[in-house]
């Protein structure tokens, strides 16, 4: 199994155990999908204005 299907799970049943176990699997499911993309969403854009700011400073440097 691979990691980020790992995190999906561990993530989907953290809110399983907080709702208990009314059988919404699939609605947890899609809670931690929402979560897990959520935060990949925020990471890359982070790592993107670094790469943009290094960019810049570099491009400084040429000048």
């Amino acid at each position: 199994m691979d990691k980020s299907n790992e995190f999906y799970q561990e993530v989907a049943y953290e809110i399983y155990e907080k709702r208990g176990t009314d059988g919404q699997d699939f609605d947890d499911w899609l809670e931690a999908e929402r979560i897990v993309m959520a935060r990949l969403s925020t990471q890359t854009s982070g790592k993107k204005k670094a790469s943009a700011a290094s960019g810049k400073k570099k491009a400084g440097k040429q000048v």
